[in-house]
């Protein structure tokens, strides 16, 4: 009830120092070392591990590519800085705070803007205030060394990965390498033997969906959409969509825009071809909706 549904995101109070301590963490590969204000830290606090080394190495990966925020923030971002240096920010509800968090190989940087009475801001997001600190602090820190990459586990195992096309099927003309921990990541050899035929591909399972309270209810729809090979799209004579056991539409496109409704929810389709006498039938997909 305080922090609304931005809690989801992470908007409960913490203080910049326990921010910054957290990304300490991921700096170091996943051990804690306490911040101190001495010159000479205390060699006796020792460095406990807190998160293993893989996946501390896995969000650092993550955070310092800019392919990976290039749809929310474009190419030429200014979180995109010369060195490998993962970054972060953050906007709270209202404008009230707004924050932005980086690490390289040797520096941990955290900038909070916002007004000691809590005030809002004039509309100043993570990514246009204290990003530009940010990068400032990190150009001076820079200033006389060399580049060097961030820590990354010589656990991770590298695979390569593929988009899949419409029908759920891989391609081989989409294709780029990613970091997994051991045991993690796709079995490309065996993805298209197990891709069904036709599936949902909205929604997902498990999907966590909120109505909007700024849309009247009777306004608010939500996209069912399948996947299925080229072939089998071309055949559709009509689509039956079924949620919760009842029939709530028919076309003959793989897409429906269904009212959506508060509950849990089970979303199946049939399939009726022209040329085939046995409709087909998708996998139920279970998701809930607040």
């Amino acid at each position: 009830n305080h922090y609304g549904d931005g809690i989801a995101l992470g908007n409960g109070e913490v203080s910049l120092l326990e921010m910054v301590q957290a990304y300490t963490v991921l700096a170091r590969g996943g051990l804690y070392k306490p911040l101190s204000s001495q010159a000479v830290s205390d060699a006796r606090c020792g460095s406990p591990r807190v998160m293993s080394a893989e996946t501390a190495s896995l969000v650092s990966d993550i955070l310092s590519d800019p392919a990976a925020r290039e749809k929310e923030f474009g190419w030429g971002s200014i979180l995109n800085l010369p060195y490998q240096t993962a970054v972060k920010t953050g906007t709270s509800s209202g404008y009230h705070d707004a924050w932005a968090f980086g690490y390289n190989d040797a520096f941990t940087v955290g900038v909070w803007l916002g007004n000691l009475d809590y005030a809002e801001m004039n509309e100043v997001s993570g990514s246009t205030g204290p990003a530009i600190v940010l990068r400032s602090v990190f150009h001076e820190l820079n200033r006389n060394r060399g580049p060097v990459p961030l820590f990354l586990s010589p656990n991770l195992v590298k695979k390569r990965i593929c988009a899949n096309d419409e029908s759920g099927l891989l391609t081989h003309n989409n294709c780029r390498d990613e970091w997994f921990a051991p045991g993690t990541g796709p079995d490309t050899a065996t993805f298209e033997e197990s891709a069904a035929p036709v599936r949902f591909r909205k929604p997902s399972p498990g999907l966590l969906l909120a109505m909007d309270p700024r849309i009247p209810d009777e306004s608010e729809f939500f996209e069912f959409s399948l996947s299925c090979p080229q072939e089998i799209a071309d055949k559709i004579r009509q689509v039956t969509w079924i949620v919760n056991g009842k029939s709530v539409g028919f076309g003959q496109k793989p897409e429906f825009l269904w009212p959506v409704t508060k509950g849990a929810h089970t979303a199946e389709a049939v399939i009726h071809l022209t040329e085939e006498s046995t409709p087909i039938r998708t996998k139920a997909v279970v998701f809930r909706v607040h």
